[in-house]
């Protein structure tokens, strides 16, 4: 299982087979912003397309995310 990533909310015991950095699983994901999360994607998209200028956008965006995930981990 060491192949696996964690989802990055402490205590949180899922994972994913997938090669990420940090990971939100599914259960966390859904308590943050659907807002966020669309502008998330349109950045990423952006970025994808090769507008490089959006890295920190995303990276700030990312952050906020996980916090509102680790935020409705506690409720």
């Amino acid at each position: 299982m060491a192949d696996r990533t964690r989802c990055c909310i402490p205590f949180c015991r899922r994972t994913t087979a997938e090669t990420y950095d940090e990971w939100i699983c599914g259960k966390h994901w859904s308590t943050t912003s659907k807002r966020l999360r669309s502008i998330l994607h349109k950045r990423k998209r952006r970025w994808a397309k090769g507008d490089h200028s959006q890295g920190p956008k995303i990276m700030r965006i990312w952050e906020r995310l996980k916090r509102q995930a680790m935020e409705g981990a506690l409720f």
